[in-house]
Parts: C-alpha cells; sequence; structure tokens
C-alpha cells in the first residue's frame, strides 16, 4: 500500500499485518 503526503512530498510504503489488520511502515519512503 502507498499512501502520498500532501504537505511532506513524501510518498510512505506501508505493509498490512495479515493478523492484526494494522497498517506498519516499510520504512522505504520515496521522495
Amino acid at each position: 500500500m502507498l499512501v502520498a503526503c500532501r504537505d511532506s512530498h513524501v510518498i510512505q510504503v506501508f505493509k498490512i499485518n495479515k493478523k492484526t489488520g494494522m497498517m506498519v511502515d516499510a520504512k522505504q519512503d520515496m521522495f
């Protein structure tokens, strides 16, 4: 899943934890 931040112009990459359904930062930000 990719999430774009309008203010910082960074695309953050998140993984979905299959057990909890929560988003986990994949630490693969795109500038």
